[in-house]
């Protein structure tokens, strides 16, 4: 680097000293940094008095800069973060969207599993062969060709529509039709049964639910309805004697009902479901006050299918009921002495239904079923049941 200047001796010891002294400092980390260009300017000065001087003015400043407590620390430039870039975004927000969708999919899946099996614990529509077998006690007519009920029910909303998220709910629309034929004159069909309502049910903590729905294990809801009840008749719903006119007497009642239903596919009872039913007051032909029941609680229980290994599925299901806000079985207005009071066993009812399904049958049931208590058949509530009836239902 100086082999172009021409030096004495003592002026070139006083050199490499300086110059030793300087490179010593700056690999020791000093706090003053020597640069190439400092080293270059002193060695190019003609005056060697100067040039002598300005090394050691560096050296000097190398060795206070030794002596510094704290080192010169290096700041690194800040680097910010490069923005990301308007492709992976597009492709973070695709993903994101592809999920939400996967699961409204499975939500729906869920939704359409559980109203299915809503559905599938709802009325059946079924035709009896006949009016049956009438045991002891039996008043129930035997004048008729079959018996038969019509059920269909009207989804109003699918449950993909909920404001809370851990609940879903379903509204719908049920339409009760049952009529009996009967083989008098002219072969009518009398005071058929209307049954048209407004229900709404509701399934909790469905977050929690929606995990074992895809096993099918339990799923808890609860309905809520509102209900109508009629015959359709215009005629006096007593005849002049005081008597019930069964043949073309009006019949009318509205209702409320509540209840709570279990699904467990995988317990002991596939189905167990507990319902209240009110009558409201006022809504009563004058005939039904005090004869007809105010309120009702209902029980249903059914049976898993039984043989599922071979061609004919059996399902058994039992229904117990208790009547309650009325004193008299029998209340004649004209002739009070004909008057019967109602006894803890006239409150009570039961229902007992086995059913064959064979599974070339896509929708189709026998049964066989077994009434005891009072007839649900409209203006006949006063006849007491005790039969057997044999027919086809829906599954």
């Amino acid at each position: 680097m100086f082999s172009h200047i021409a030096v004495s001796l003592p002026f070139a010891k006083t050199v490499q000293r300086s110059f030793f002294i300087l490179l010593c400092g700056t690999f020791a980390g000093n706090a003053y940094a020597i640069q190439d260009s400092d080293l270059l300017n002193c060695a190019n000065m003609v005056d060697k008095e100067e040039s002598l001087n300005c090394f050691k003015g560096l050296t000097k400043a190398t060795a206070v800069g030794s002596k510094a407590e704290k080192p010169i620390e290096i700041h690194k430039p800040k680097t910010e973060a490069a923005p990301p870039k308007a492709d992976m975004i597009e492709q973070t927000e695709e993903a994101a969207e592809a999920e939400r969708k996967a699961q409204r999919q499975r939500d729906r899946a869920q939704l359409n599993f559980a109203h299915e099996r809503l559905a599938a614990n709802m009325d059946p529509s079924y035709l009896t062969f006949g009016s049956g077998v009438h045991l002891g006690a039996d008043q129930t007519s035997t004048h008729f060709f079959y018996e038969g009920q019509i059920f269909k029910n009207l989804a109003a909303t699918d449950g993909t529509f909920r404001p809370f998220a851990d609940i879903a709910y379903w509204i719908d629309i049920p339409i009760r039709i049952g009529v009996r034929h009967f083989n008098d004159y002219s072969k009518p069909v009398k005071t058929p049964t209307y049954n048209p309502g407004l229900r709404i049910f509701i399934a909790p903590n469905w977050a929690t639910q929606s995990a074992d729905l895809e096993t099918e294990k339990r799923l808890t809801y609860f309905s809520f309805g509102l209900h109508h009840y009629s015959n359709g008749q215009a005629v006096d719903g007593t005849l002049p004697d005081g008597s019930v006119n069964t043949n073309n007497g009006h019949f009318s009642t509205n209702y409320a009902e509540l209840a709570g239903n279990v699904d467990d596919l995988s317990g002991p009872l596939q189905l167990g479901r507990l319902a209240l039913r009110q009558q409201f007051y006022g809504t009563f032909e004058p005939f039904q006050q005090d004869q007809y029941p105010r309120r009702s609680m209902f029980m249903e229980l059914r049976s898993h299918d039984f043989f599922k290994e071979t061609p004919l599925l059996v399902q058994l299901r039992a229904t117990g009921e208790a009547d309650f806000g009325y004193h008299y079985v029998v209340k004649n207005d004209v002739y009070p002495n004909r008057n019967i009071e109602a006894k803890w066993s006239d409150r009570l009812g039961a229902k007992v239904e086995l059913l064959l399904m064979p599974r070339f049958f896509d929708d189709v049931a026998f049964y066989i079923r077994y009434d005891y208590g009072h007839d649900y058949y409209n203006i006949n509530f006063q006849n007491r049941m005790n039969r057997i009836q044999f027919g086809i239902s829906s599954k």
